[in-house]
């Protein structure tokens, strides 16, 4: 081997053979250090670049499998050994280590059994001395097993990079690096070298500049959020990127917000919309919150309190129910807020006048997009005019009901009575309205004198009405209408709703679809159907509340016919009265006059009907009004 060649502690071993000390030969010294050198894991090689002859020591053997006879052989016989892949490198780097003096490569071999391994090769060019040939000398070892744990994790950040890389490429946003000044560093779209400020309104970018100095000063985390002329509104969020307790960059990841924006305005466009209509509502509108307490109230209810709207929130309102009937509203606005269910109470509220009013006060309770319980709104409404006008109605009842007793006992104060009768009726349907539309938590005050002046209509109809009553007494004709049952019988419902609630009796309502009409005076047989409704009323009075339920049905009872039933759960009739109950003057009620079946019977006479009574297996009593099926209707022209 060549002096030049280096060999792992060889200046330690020659240091040895120089100690005084030492008597173990220098041979032996070296002889001992190569049997160390051949049971390592390291080979050391040396190439005479002048001769060609490559000379080598160590587990050779174990590196390469098996060794050639002749020493000078060995450097082609072992590129022959040399993956094919690496052949061309090896000895390219080998030639350019004789260049620059230096040798560092990693390369495979090919066992016979096929395995493929990977060694290491570390050298240098030996100088010459004394013009003595030139020496490439080093070492080799296996190094299939860091070059295996180096594959894997080289190839674990290639993974982690290529999947970043993707994640970025294909996010939903632009992601930038930027520096100090805006200047785009890096970006998955083509704005590197751009600045974030032409991206923005001029009168955002002083808002940009602060941004960008508490994201590089105070290294905070901040979102930006502005219009990109041309391009939309953008959100942006934008992070410090710190390199040696220094911040290099940041990160900002834009996001097309335009869409949201403008639901966002749409939102404020429709709260400021409906604010305005609150505002000018002739109704009083509240809000309360979770905690129970006034959140808001609009205009007219300040005016109807004369006090600012800080004199209304929280429970300040409370001081404006009459004491005797404060603790009563309480109550039922805890009870409704504790079950999440619909508020409605009268009570009396003190305006600002000192004057007490009958008010209604309904609400439902808000939820929010995800089902949260946000609280109530509602409306305060003032009926004390209204009540008013009903007790006027009342009286004006009254007073007709007494002009009725007054009347002669004969077949013209029966007509007297039914006539009379209907324009009350009307002026109870027009309060009846009044009072749902109220209850259905809406109110208009136009509506509700529309409602009134057509009760008062009606009763100056009253008069006008004696003539028809004489005509029809008189057996003269009269003009007829086509008439729908199913519809006449929705009115009648309308008009007995309010007396059904005032009696507790439910109502149960069932319509035959596609029902033929009939012909006739709609006014006289909406008549004979409230009488009809007005006698099982009375009939239930004495009956137990959960089984006061009267039924209204229409159907065809045979071809060429239709008709109505009215049934109640009342005592019935005795079956010896049967036909006796619609005769002039027979009644069982102390109060009865005994005209309302006598009358009824009458009209429907004159229309070519049949009105029966029968009594229920269950208890109580069912009429039937039957009448002939309109011409036109039963050709189905």
């Amino acid at each position: 081997m060549s002096r030049g060649a280096p060999v792992a502690g060889y200046d330690r071993f020659e240091d040895r053979m120089k100690d005084e000390d030492n008597t173990t030969s220098p041979a032996e010294v070296v002889e001992a250090a190569l049997r160390a050198l051949d049971a390592g894991d390291v080979a050391v090689w040396d190439w005479n670049v002048t001769t060609g002859v490559f000379n080598s020591r160590g587990p050779w053997k174990r590196l390469l499998g098996s060794l050639p006879e002749k020493s000078g052989d060995r450097f082609g016989w072992f590129l022959e050994l040399v993956h094919p892949e690496d052949r061309d490198r090896l000895a390219r780097i080998a030639a350019e280590g004789r260049k620059d003096r230096k040798l560092d490569l990693t390369f495979r071999i090919v066992d016979p059994d096929g395995a493929v391994r990977w060694l290491a090769a570390r050298g240098s060019i030996a100088h010459p001395e004394n013009g003595s040939d030139i020496h490439l000398s080093g070492v080799m070892h296996d190094a299939t097993e860091h070059v295996s744990e180096l594959t894997t994790v080289n190839e674990a950040l290639s993974r982690s990079e290529q999947l970043l890389r993707s994640v970025v490429e294909n996010a939903p946003a632009t992601i930038q690096t930027v520096d100090r000044q805006g200047t785009i560093l890096t970006s998955n779209e083509p704005l590197a070298g751009k600045s974030l400020f032409q991206f923005v309104a001029d009168h955002q970018r002083l808002h940009l500049h602060d941004v960008l100095r508490r994201v590089f000063d105070e290294r905070e985390t901040c979102y930006f959020e502005g219009e990109s002329p041309g391009r939309g509104w953008f959100g942006a969020r934008y992070a410090p990127i710190v390199e040696h307790d220094e911040v290099a960059a940041a990160v900002v990841v834009v996001f097309n917000i335009t869409e949201q924006h403008k639901e966002r305005a749409a939102v404020r466009d429709s709260e400021a919309r409906f604010r305005a209509m609150a505002e000018a509502s002739p109704v009083a509108i509240w809000r309360a919150g979770t905690d129970m307490g006034c959140q808001y109230v609009n205009g007219e209810f300040l005016r109807f309190a004369g006090r600012p709207i800080e004199g209304m929130l929280g429970t300040r309102w409370t001081d404006l129910v009459h004491p005797d009937e404060r603790d009563h509203l309480l109550d039922e606005w805890l009870d409704a807020f504790e079950k999440r269910s619909n508020l409605s109470v009268e009570a009396q509220f003190r305006r600002v006048d000192g004057e007490y009013r009958l008010i209604l006060a309904g609400g439902r309770p808000i939820h929010a997009s995800d089902g949260t319980f946000e609280g109530y709104a509602g409306t305060c409404v003032d009926l004390t005019d209204i009540r008013r006008t009903e007790e006027t109605m009342e009286i004006l009842r009254g007073e007709l009901a007494n002009a009725l007793r007054l009347a002669t006992m004969d077949q013209m104060a029966a007509g007297l009575a039914h006539e009379l009768h209907q324009p009350l009726a009307a002026i109870s349907a027009a309060t009846g309205a009044a009072l749902r539309e109220i209850s259905d938590g809406g109110f208009s005050t136009e509506r509700v004198k529309e409602m009134v002046d057509e009760a008062r209509i009606q009763a100056l109809r009253a008069g006008t009405l004696l003539g028809h009553m004489r005509d029809f007494i008189r057996k003269t004709p009269y003009e007829t209408q086509t008439v729908s049952l199913n519809e006449l019988v929705q009115t009648v419902i309308t008009l007995v709703r309010r007396e059904s609630q005032r009696r507790r009796i439910a109502l149960e309502v069932a319509l035959e679809n596609d029902l033929p009409t009939t012909t006739g005076h709609l006014v006289q047989l909406q008549q004979v159907v409230i009488n009809l409704v007005q006698n099982a009323f009375h009939s239930m009075s004495d009956t137990e509340e959960s089984r006061r339920v009267l039924r209204i049905e229409t159907y065809c009872p045979g071809p060429g016919s239709v008709g109505i039933a009215v049934s109640d759960r009342g005592d019935g009739f005795a079956s010896d009265v049967a036909e006796e109950m619609f005769d002039v003057f027979f009644t069982t009620r102390t109060d009865g006059l005994g005209m309302g079946l006598a009358i009824s019977r009458s009209i429907v006479d004159a229309h070519s009907g049949t009105l029966t009574a029968e009594n229920r297996a269950n208890g109580g009593a069912t009429f039937r009004l039957v009448l002939p099926v309109h011409a036109a209707s039963a050709t189905g022209s």
